[in-house]
């Protein structure tokens, strides 16, 4: 990481403070800010290992969202009909995104339900949000044929059908 001195003053600055508000952490943010005073390149991302490097951009976000926004109308349409012949309730939870290959989608699944508290009431089949097996394009596909809904808000048994694949 390449910074400039003003910002490297900047920063030192900001962890001057932290170290006054963080008694139990100043020796470690002392660390980090001589590597900024200093000029140590190597140690400035030390400091920042907690901040995770790849952003899940605004469009991921919102497919995320609609994710969770068709898993949350398909089960309101399974109690709203009182069931769905061939389905069960199970069939139809939120199974989460792969911990190995889509990390990012399964940690901001995390945050908008344990955080944000959204989605609270959807029925999840995940292991802390972990499918242990890739969603993401299963989920897309999905999307694609809620999205040709007439009514993708008020969904009916054979829209569900529809958009699971049967």
């Amino acid at each position: 990481m390449e910074l400039t001195r003003v910002e490297r003053w900047m920063l030192s600055n900001q962890l001057w403070i932290l170290e006054a508000l963080y008694p139990n952490e100043a020796e470690s943010l002392a660390q980090d800010r001589k590597a900024l005073e200093e000029g140590y390149a190597l140690n400035y991302d030390w400091g920042i290992e907690h901040i995770y490097q790849d952003e899940l951009s605004v469009d991921d976000c919102k497919e995320v969202f609609e994710i969770l926004d068709m898993h949350w109308m398909m089960q309101n349409a399974y109690r709203e009909h009182g069931g769905i012949e061939g389905l069960k309730e199970k069939d139809l939870s939120f199974k989460g995104f792969d911990g190995n290959h889509e990390t990012r989608f399964m940690s901001y699944v995390r945050y908008v339900i344990e955080d944000l508290k959204q989605y609270e009431s959807l029925n999840i089949d995940a292991d802390g949000f972990n499918s242990h097996s890739p969603m993401l394009s299963r989920y897309l596909d999905m999307v694609s044929h809620w999205r040709e809904c007439e009514d993708k808000h008020n969904l009916t048994p054979d829209d569900v059908l529809r958009i699971l694949g049967r």
